[in-house]
């Protein structure tokens, strides 16, 4: 008795592995068509306004520094 309902087991879940699989590469190679795709057909990138600065900065936290020579110390280094 148990061995019909194995071999059904079986077959439903082979079936849809068979249609997870098909998905899947029906998926893939659409996504293969479109990066085979010319170049004139990609949309360029926007540029982002403000990105022309320098992404590197600095925050020393003068005001907490008690010592005078302390801040100027660090001015100068950082220039």
């Amino acid at each position: 008795m148990k061995r019909p309902m194995l071999r059904l087991r079986t077959v439903a879940l082979t079936a849809i592995l068979t249609v997870i699989v098909s998905a899947l590469s029906l998926v893939l190679v659409r996504y293969a068509g479109l990066a085979r795709s010319p170049a004139d057909a990609w949309i360029q990138a926007r540029t982002l306004p403000n990105t022309d600065v320098n992404p590197y900065g600095a925050n020393f936290f003068l005001s907490r520094e008690v010592e005078e020579w302390k801040r100027q110390r660090t001015v100068q280094m950082a220039r």
